[in-house]
């Protein structure tokens, strides 16, 4: 079931009509939808993104509501639900004081939950009353599947505050009642939307997937923050909660704990606790499947020194090294401002001591202007990402995202956008990238969504060169990777690179033999054609060597080496090699060699390019394999120069393996085995020279 406005039907027409993500650091609009606010963005597992949010207006020149809006994004950023985004109800939403959330199903569904006022008078309305909470499941089609008006518990009015929580293939919903002594909501939906249980169960508290569809709910207890499992018949799994800290969450929040899995059932959880009246620290514990807190009977702060007052934090965990990043800014005093990251292992270590470690200070600001963290990412190897901003004045920031090594060391820091204003930032880790979603403003001062994407090595443009030494056997499976381009004049529809079995003549007999071949022209074209690789990126300073195994039964054509840069300019390809093709017989042991060596670093691709006499040749030309890696000995030049007082000498093998060191100038070649060396050699100023020599 969709819902169908005047807007609507311009969605078809606006599938393919967006920008798509940013290919430097200027963030792109996301749709064109103004008047944004509170935008909350999610992944789903195929690599799109939907984006939420809430736009005010009033009605009836009354009282200002609030509506919800949901944009879903491709891979590249298209927005796939029109321009402005699906406008999801036309209930009107008390916007004061109210909570919604957005979820992604494992089929790719979108669950919104929001609260309004659709079964309440107009004198209610103005008292801001109405909070009927209601829940939609939207497919990536705009399909409503639990009904136009959603799941809505029309019996309960005053619980502005929603909630949803995906367990595997389960949805949690929850809500939280303004009105005093009134028990909150807890209940399990069905994929048609049908309620698991007929009375809600009274499970508070967030909640985090265990171990299949059990689940953990964190909450603040009388003694500390309190752990339970549950299984989805909402039955405990433990005859009491696990008390896992002695102190709680000191303030107010809707989520109160930062909560991610351990990835085998349990959860980290860090929290902001109160110290003495007014001061704040950051706490952290890790606590199994099993209900073990794993820190000891007591958190472990990010500092030894509870006096040093932080809060907000942001927490990351990766599930490879089993450990925990926690990010906050702190205040030095005199105007002087660090980001901080402290890590944990499971035993709750501080790994980056009692101090934690500063990855960006700043000094003399006497407006007090902090730092904001914004959230943290794990990488791999035990790296992490950091999204976080440096505020300059009031409604304006320096926004960044950072990479930082094991030992807290920055590898890269990139500013995500120019110092604008910047609000209710989301930063989410795709497979090989990282997005930050945000809201803007744009040049006439209205609210606007705006998004990035920023690569794990700090690139905004991904880099698709295939990384080198390549081989690839022709012989085992038709390419993806390769290209054939036909520059014959005129083209012709039979007479380029085919992939295919062809009947071969070999040293051992006659073989039907996979490959790329030229085949037969019907169309009376002489050949001119191109077999392009991917791309490849070359060092101008090195020189690669090329492999490559190639027959010709006859004498019709001739075939080169060329590198270029298009799959379709053949003017970008110069020729560097004559191929020297086996005739009429194939010894499968022999290939043919040749180096290359490029003016210019950049990007390039290699072709084998096939050019006849005959417009229709009746012999063929055959490729097997073909391999590209740098030279072992590239840069290995001998000085002219020459040094004096050769105080030592180094001798390595091609691939760079220590052999000797002596000391002046002389060394035993007598030991060395036949083949190739690099012989290093250092004068008593410090100056080298090196050289290759053979035995």
């Amino acid at each position: 079931m969709k819902r169908f406005t005047l807007a609507s039907a311009a969605i078809a027409a606006a599938l393919t009509a967006s920008a798509q993500w940013n290919t430097s650091n200027v963030p792109v609009q996301i749709g064109t939808a103004v008047g944004t606010n509170d935008p909350i963005a999610a992944l789903t597992n195929d690599g799109k993104m939907y984006v939420l949010w809430r736009s005010s207006a009033r009605v009836d020149n009354a009282i200002c509501y609030s509506f919800p809006h949901l944009q879903l994004l491709d891979k590249d950023g298209k927005v796939l639900f029109g321009e402005k985004g699906l406008d999801i109800a036309t209930h009107k939403s008390p916007s004061w004081n109210s909570a919604y959330s957005l979820a992604v199903t494992s089929d790719g569904c979108a669950i919104v939950s929001n609260a309004d006022s659709r079964a309440e008078e107009a004198e209610d309305l103005e008292m801001y009353n109405a909070f009927t909470p209601v829940w939609y499941k939207i497919d990536q089609n705009q399909d409503y599947v639990w009904g136009l008006d959603g799941l809505a518990l029309t019996d309960r009015i005053n619980s502005p505050f929603t909630d949803t929580f995906v367990v595997g293939d389960d949805v949690w919903i929850q809500d939280h009642s303004a009105t005093s002594g009134e028990v909150n909501y807890f209940n399990r939906v069905s994929a048609d939307g049908t309620l698991g249980f007929t009375e809600p169960l009274k499970i508070f508290g967030q909640v985090i997937q265990s171990v299949g569809s059990d689940f953990l709910t964190i909450g603040s207890g009388s003694d500390g923050v309190e752990v339970q499992r549950y299984t989805r018949d909402g039955k405990a799994v433990w005859a009491e909660p696990a008390v896992v800290t002695s102190t709680i969450f000191g303030g107010h929040d809707l989520h109160p704990y930062k909560i991610l899995s351990d990835g085998k059932g349990g959860v980290y959880i860090t929290y902001v606790r109160n110290v003495g009246d007014f001061g704040h620290t950051i706490a952290t514990q890790h606590v199994t499947a099993d209900g073990d807190p794993t820190f000891g009977l007591d958190a472990m702060d990010a500092l030894s020194d509870e006096n040093k007052d932080i809060d907000y934090p942001k927490m990351a965990v990766d599930t490879k090294s089993n450990t925990a990043l926690v990010a906050f800014a702190q205040s030095l005093g005199n105007g002087t401002y660090s980001m901080n990251v402290q890590k944990f292992n499971e035993e709750g270590d501080r790994l980056f001591g009692d101090d934690a470690k500063q990855i960006e200070i700043k000094y003399d600001d006497a407006a007090g202007w902090a730092f904001n963290v914004y959230g943290a990412q794990p990488v791999g190897d035990g790296e992490w990402l950091i999204c976080y901003s440096d505020v300059i004045q009031w409604g304006k920031e320096k926004l960044y995202v950072a990479r930082i090594d094991k030992d807290a060391n920055v590898l890269w820091k990139q500013q995500i956008a120019e110092d604008g204003e910047v609000s209710d930032v989301n930063f989410l880790k795709g497979d090989d990238c990282s997005y930050v979603v945000y809201k803007g403003n744009n040049e006439d001062d209205y609210s606007i969504l705006r998004g990035a994407r920023i690569y794990d090595d700090g690139t905004f443009e991904k880099d698709n060169t295939t990384a080198l030494p390549y081989s690839i056997d022709f012989t085992v499976g038709k390419p993806a990777d390769w290209a054939y381009l036909d520059k014959s004049t005129p083209a012709s529809d039979y007479g380029h690179w085919a992939y295919g079995e062809a009947s071969v003549k070999t040293t051992e007999g006659k073989k039907y033999i996979s490959c790329v071949f030229t085949g037969i022209n019907f169309d009376d074209t002489p050949w001119n054609d191109y077999y392009i690789s991917p791309e490849f990126k070359l060092d101008a300073t090195k020189s690669y060597k090329i492999k490559s195994q190639s027959l010709c039964d006859g004498e019709s054509y001739k075939l080169t080496l060329e590198r270029g840069t298009s799959l379709t300019d053949d003017a970008t390809f110069t020729k560097f090699a004559d191929c020297q093709m086996q005739k009429n017989t194939l010894d499968q042991s022999k290939e043919d060699e040749t180096m290359l060596k490029v003016d210019e670093s950049g990007v390039y691709r290699i072709a084998f390019h096939v050019t006849s006499t005959a417009k229709s040749p009746t012999d063929n030309v055959y490729l097997f394999n073909f391999s590209i890696e740098e030279d072992k000995t590239s840069g290995i030049d001998n000085v002219n120069d020459n040094l004096a007082d050769i105080t030592s000498a180094t001798i390595r093998s091609i691939d760079g393996k220590l052999v000797q060191t002596v000391k002046g100038g002389k060394f035993n070649s007598a030991t060395l085995a036949p083949g190739m060396y690099i012989v290093t050699v250092k004068d008593a100023q410090g100056r080298t020279q090196s050289m290759k020599i053979s035995k």
